[in-house]
């Protein structure tokens, strides 16, 4: 057995660490409150603040049939394609967090980035693990 193997092998180790990876990096990226209530840069304010299925203009189910920007169903031939419900719905989330204002309120949304990040960033190891283990 390799040591990857036997590292992924023991479940109480592996979510141990994990849960060590995800405290760390999230801490680490919360490293300043500057960073957690900072404005919208780039494209955070087309796809949070002026996304209508995160504002809520259009219904909540509209998430299925829109793109990231919800400003298009992704059968328009205007829609670039992006598609990415479970975002779109964490901004969602994040709003309603914020009650009912993402302009003004930027922190929930940053603190739930660095969460979500710390939590890829666990899980790592144990996809890692299972892929490149190699059965015989």
């Amino acid at each position: 057995m390799s040591q990857m193997n036997a590292f992924v092998a023991s479940p109480c180790h592996l979510l141990t660490v994990m849960a060590a990876i995800c405290i760390i990096s999230t801490a680490i990226y919360c490293h300043s409150e500057s960073n957690l209530s900072g404005p919208w840069i780039l494209d955070d304010k087309g796809s949070v603040s002026m996304n209508p299925v995160v504002t809520g203009a259009v219904p909540v189910d509209e998430v299925w049939k829109r793109d990231f920007w919800g400003t298009h169903e992704m059968n328009n031939e205007l829609s670039h394609k992006s598609w990415r419900p479970i975002c779109t719905l964490t901004y969602i989330w994040n709003r309603r967090l914020a009650g009912g204002s993402s302009d003004k309120h930027t922190y929930w949304f940053h603190v739930t980035d660095r969460f979500l990040h710390g939590i890829v960033a666990a899980l790592v190891i144990p996809v890692a693990g299972y892929t490149f283990t190699f059965h015989h």
